[in-house]
C-alpha cells in the first residue's frame, strides 16, 4: 500500500503521494501540473522521466518518415523544431516569465518541464 517503508515518515510529499500516485505510474506529472497547478505533486523530480517517456512515444512518428521519404522526414523534423522554438518564444514573451526555473515556479511548471518546449534538445 502507499505509505509503507522505513523512510516513509520522512518523505516530504507523503500526503501528496497518497492522492497523486497515479500520475507517476502513467508518466504524466508534467502534463497534470500544467493542467491543474493546484494538483498535489508526488515525487516532483520525476518530471524528467515523464518527458523521456513522452518523447519515446512520439519519436517513431518523427523517425519513420525519414526512412520512407528522407526529404519529407527532414521537413517534418524541421517543422517540429521550428514549432517548438515558436512555442517557447511565444510562451516566454506572453507570460512575462523570468528566465530561471529556480526563482519562478510558473516558468518551471509552464515552460521548463513541458514536452512541447523541451523537445529541441531531445
Amino acid at each position: 500500500s502507499v505509505g509503507d517503508g522505513p523512510f516513509w515518515a520522512s518523505q516530504a510529499d507523503a500526503e501528496s503521494c497518497k492522492k497523486a500516485w497515479w500520475v507517476n505510474i502513467l508518466y504524466v506529472q508534467n502534463l497534470v501540473s500544467y493542467a491543474d497547478p493546484n494538483y498535489p505533486s508526488c515525487l516532483g523530480h520525476l518530471w524528467y522521466l515523464s518527458n523521456d517517456f513522452q518523447f519515446a512515444i512520439v519519436a517513431p512518428f518523427l523517425a519513420f518518415p525519414m526512412v520512407l521519404r528522407p526529404k519529407r522526414g527532414w521537413c517534418l523534423w524541421a517543422s517540429a523544431l521550428l514549432a517548438s522554438t515558436i512555442i517557447n518564444f511565444a510562451m516566454s514573451y506572453g507570460g512575462k516569465y523570468t528566465a530561471s526555473p529556480l526563482f519562478d515556479m510558473r516558468y518551471f511548471r509552464d515552460i521548463y518541464i513541458q514536452p512541447w518546449t523541451r523537445s529541441q534538445p531531445y
